[in-house]
C-alpha cells in the first residue's frame, strides 16, 4: 500500500531554485523527507528526514497522510510535483488526486484488524482533499471546484459541513455562517445517498425561506435571516444594538432559532441513535461510509 507524493516550493520569491520534499506512506508509517542534493531520480539522491509519523495501521497512515500531512504541505506554500520535481499543472488538480481506497469496510471493521478504526475517520478521510482547496464565500471558486468534483464528492462535502454546523449551533448557525452556501447541495446529497430522514428534516427547515430558496451570497442570506428574525420587537432591538459580528449573529439566532429547534432535536436524535455498533455518531456515519464504499469510484482512486 506504499505510495509517494512529491511537493516543491520556490526557495525565494522570483528565484528559480526550488525546495523539493516527498511524502511516503509505507505500511503504518508516514515519512516526509527533503531533497538535499542532486536530482530526485538519481540513485544517489540524498534525502534528509523531516518528519516520521507512526500510525496504528495502514488505514490510519493513509488518513494521516491524506489529511494532516497533505494539509500541512499544501497550506504551507508547497505545490504538487512529479517525482523528478517538475511542477504539475496549476494546483496539481488536487481533487482529481482522490484519496487512495483504504480497502473494504469489512476488513477495516473486522474485530481486531484496526482497534482504533472509527466510521467518522473513514468519512473524514473521504473528504480530506476537498477541504484543502475549497474557498468559502467565493462563488467563482466554488463553481470551478464543483465542476471538478464528482456528484458523490459534492454530496459528501456538503453533508460534512451542514452536519458540523447543525450539531454545533443549529440551523441558525448553518444558515448564518459561510457553510450556508452549501445548503441546497447538502439536501441534494442526502437524497443522492438515500438518507431520506435527513433529507426530510432539511427540506422542512428550508421551507421557512421564501420559495424554499437559500441564497448562496452571504450578505443576501444574512439580510434574509434578519428579515425573518425581526418578527418581534426584542429581536429588532438586539439587531440595532449589535456592535460586532458575534452580537449580530446572536440577535438573529435568538429571533429565528425557535423556527428550527424541533427539527434540530429530531436531527440530533437520528444521529445519536444506538444501533449496537461502536463508534462516534455511528448511526449517522456508518450508513454514510457504506454509501461511500458503494460509490467508491467517485470518491477514491
Amino acid at each position: 500500500m506504499a505510495y509517494e507524493r512529491h511537493f516543491i516550493k520556490d526557495a525565494k520569491k522570483g528565484n528559480k531554485l526550488r525546495t523539493h520534499v516527498r511524502m511516503i506512506v509505507d505500511g503504518s508509517m508516514v515519512l516526509t523527507d527533503e531533497l538535499q542534493e542532486g536530482a530526485a531520480t538519481d540513485p544517489g539522491a540524498v534525502w534528509k528526514p523531516l518528519r516520521a509519523q507512526a500510525c496504528d495501521g495502514d488505514f490510519e497512515a493513509l488518513a494521516y497522510a491524506d489529511g494532516q500531512e497533505f494539509m500541512r504541505l499544501t497550506k504551507g506554500g508547497w505545490r504538487l510535483a512529479a517525482a523528478d520535481g517538475a511542477p504539475l499543472s496549476e494546483g496539481g488538480d488536487i481533487l482529481s488526486l482522490r484519496p487512495r481506497n483504504p480497502g473494504p469496510l469489512a476488513v477495516l471493521t473486522a474485530e481486531g484488524s484496526y482497534p482504533s478504526f472509527d466510521w467518522y475517520d473513514y468519512f473524514e478521510y473521504a473528504v480530506s482533499r476537498i477541504g484543502v482547496v475549497w474557498a468559502w464565500d467565493d462563488p467563482e471558486a466554488a463553481m470551478e471546484w464543483s465542476a471538478r468534483m464528482t456528484p458523490v464528492q459534492m454530496a459528501l462535502w456538503a453533508i460534512a459541513n451542514a452536519d458540523g454546523q447543525i450539531c454545533n449551533g443549529g440551523f441558525s448557525q448553518f444558515f448564518y455562517n459561510s457553510y450556508g452556501e452549501l445548503a441546497h447541495e447538502a439536501l441534494a446529497g442526502f437524497e443522492l445517498l438515500g438518507m431520506a430522514p435527513y433529507a426530510d428534516i432539511l427540506r422542512e427547515a428550508y421551507a421557512v425561506f421564501p420559495g424554499q430558496r437559500i441564497p448562496k451570497d452571504p450578505d443576501e442570506r444574512v439580510a434574509l435571516l434578519e428579515t425573518m428574525a425581526r418578527d418581534d420587537e426584542a429581536t429588532a432591538a438586539r439587531l440595532r444594538a449589535a456592535s460586532n459580528g458575534i452580537e449580530h449573529a446572536s440577535a438573529i439566532f435568538k429571533g429565528a432559532e425557535d423556527l428550527w429547534v424541533a427539527l434540530e432535536a429530531h436531527y440530533c436524535a437520528l444521529i445519536h441513535q444506538d444501533i449496537g455498533v461502536r463508534g462516534y455518531n455511528v448511526a449517522f456515519y456508518k450508513p454514510l461510509c457504506e454509501c461511500i464504499e458503494s460509490r467508491a469510484g467517485g470518491v477514491f482512486r
